[in-house]
């Protein structure tokens, strides 16, 4: 099961990426759940470090009104924990994508949240592609043929000598 982590410092629209995330993950029947929905960052890098399991998705703002953490650093703390993890930044502030290479954090996606009704289509789009992405990656190993000679199995991939 996916586990999503959730930062926001914004209630109402923490709530409302909230709804939109169950909404998709009910309607489509994903294997994730919201480990963590918090407004402070370092709630989030808490709730991290007691997981054992890795390759987390996190849904970050880029303006957190912490004295520690904006988004993009908190995206830094969270490579460094979780470096196979999936990081998408949902903000108001459309024209700071670029900063997500400066802190070399290897953002999935880059929401803005400036209309609601396409942040629903947004989170379910971003939610779909993730998904597809990660089960090219784990697909079967391919099978070889196999063939019997005297009560003794041969494939391409093992031999039997």
């Amino acid at each position: 099961m996916i586990q999503i982590l959730l930062c926001d410092d914004d209630h109402q629209i923490r709530a409302e990426i909230e709804k939109q995330i169950n909404n998709q993950i009910l309607i489509c029947q994903y294997d994730m759940q919201i480990a963590e929905s918090t407004s402070s960052p370092s709630i989030l890098l808490n709730r991290l470090k007691q997981m054992k399991q890795r390759q987390n998705l996190y849904f970050l703002d880029v303006e957190l009104k912490d004295p520690e953490y904006d988004g993009f650093l908190l995206g830094q703390e969270i490579r460094l924990a979780d470096p196979e993890g999936i990081i998408v930044y949902i903000t108001s502030f459309r024209d700071l994508a670029y900063k997500t290479f400066q802190y070399h954090v290897e953002a999935f996606d880059y929401i803005v949240k400036d209309r609601p009704d396409k942040l629903s289509s947004s989170i379910a789009k971003c939610l779909h592609d993730i998904l597809d992405r990660m089960s090219s990656q784990f697909t079967p190993p391919p099978r070889f043929p196999v063939f019997y000679i005297q009560s003794r199995e041969f494939s391409a991939q093992h031999s039997d000598r």
